[in-house]
């Protein structure tokens, strides 16, 4: 076998290994891997990723001047891989946007505005099929960049990096280490892509982005795996064993001088926010009541939770600078910002109970007991809190 033969077939065996591991990386995420809308918007960017590997294998032999590159069909598959590369980007965009609680995704006219440069994309990709603007095929008759390639390669890579910004904003700004560590991953995703195609532009011809795509998207979905060991996938807030652990944690050292204080929180008619307008609304519902409560959290020194479905869990060290019944007007205030801020359309109202541990000797079952019932009886002659 010539050299050229040894070559195409360890390209063409690299992409097949980046279309296996892509494949693998879809059926392993499931409903725990984050809300409705982030499993699907994750699945899309690694079905692009696949359709790009696809075609890159396709278009290789007419690369390499196996076949002519100047046939229609060369065209219509490298126009194919062009477009790949651009829905590949824009997927991630979408994704990490959701992912970071960027609520204007939800906003029409954001989507409006953040397509018009993958539409663009769309339109010289088009027009490749007629005139060469991305790539022709130059004197070697192999493929040579087009007048406008420049331009398809900067619309890709700046979805890209308007990510690794709004990560180094959000990290900075991240009040937990898991938070911290899942921000610094929408960060680093950019390295090995922008390496591969560096190495692209002075060793042509390689599958170095395809490797470079699929090692960031298993370093982000590791990263986030590990990360739900003991937070939530859907809020990022703690999640149930995690607050069953700090609990009884902090009830061994509770005594008179030093109470602990055990709220629980409940969406209040959270089935018809569901019902009638469906579980990704209902999910960003949830959502945005973690982030009240994880501001509640930051201001009286907190620990929130998830405990499950649309109930959530505060515990404070008493003793500091609020009494308890002013700690639930901190939860209603921060959770009216977080509504603010989300710009929902429609109103938010929680039901909230507390338990106060004074000695070691208390349950931890106890105190649920008595919060729940503090709740219920708030619900009942309330009907919640409006946010």
């Amino acid at each position: 076998m010539d050299t050229l033969g040894q070559y195409i077939i360890t390209y063409l065996l690299a992409d097949l290994f980046c279309i296996v591991a892509g494949i693998s990386v879809i059926r392993k995420v499931g409903s725990s891997f984050g809300s409705e809308l982030e499993t699907r918007y994750f699945k899309h960017f690694l079905g692009f990723y696949l359709l790009f590997c696809l075609t890159d294998a396709l278009v290789l032999p007419f690369s390499c001047g196996v076949f002519p590159p100047d046939s229609i069909l060369s065209t219509v598959l490298k126009t194919a891989n062009t477009l790949s590369v651009g829905l590949v980007a824009l997927w991630w965009y979408l994704y990490a946007m959701v992912k970071m609680d960027e609520y204007r995704v939800f906003d029409k006219q954001w989507h409006v505005i953040h397509l018009i440069p993958f539409g663009i994309l769309v339109a010289l990709c088009i027009a490749n099929l007629f005139v060469p603007v991305l790539f022709g095929v130059g004197e070697d008759g192999l493929y040579a960049p087009g007048a406008l390639y420049v331009v398809a390669q900067i619309i890709s890579l700046g979805y890209v990096l308007e990510v690794t910004v709004r990560g180094l904003q959000r990290m900075s700004n991240a009040q937990t280490k898991v938070q911290k560590l899942e921000y610094r991953a929408f960060v680093s995703f950019s390295v090995l892509p922008i390496v591969a195609c560096v190495f692209n532009a002075f060793v042509p011809h390689t599958p170095a982005i395809a490797m470079g795509v699929l090692g960031s998207a298993l370093q982000v979905f590791s990263t986030l795996q590990e990360a739900r060991i003991f937070n939530d996938s859907l809020t990022g807030l703690n999640n149930r064993r995690r607050a069953d652990q700090y609990l009884a944690s902090k009830i061994s050292d509770a005594s008179k001088e030093h109470a602990v204080y055990l709220y629980v929180l409940d969406i209040d008619l959270f089935k018809q926010i569901n019902d009638s307008r469906g579980h990704i609304e209902g999910d960003r519902a949830l959502r945005v009541v973690a982030d009240g409560l994880r501001r509640a959290a930051g201001e009286s020194n907190g620990f929130a939770a998830r405990w499950g479905g649309d109930e959530f869990l505060l515990v404070v060290d008493g003793g500091g600078d609020y009494a308890p019944d002013e700690i639930v007007d901190v939860i209603d205030r921060n959770l009216s910002t977080a509504c603010d801020r989300a710009d929902l359309g429609y109103d938010i109202s929680v039901s909230t109970g507390y338990a106060v541990c004074t000695s070691p000797k208390d349950e931890p079952d106890q105190l649920m007991m008595k919060a729940d019932q503090m709740l219920y009886d708030h619900k009942r002659s309330s009907h919640g809190r409006a946010a």
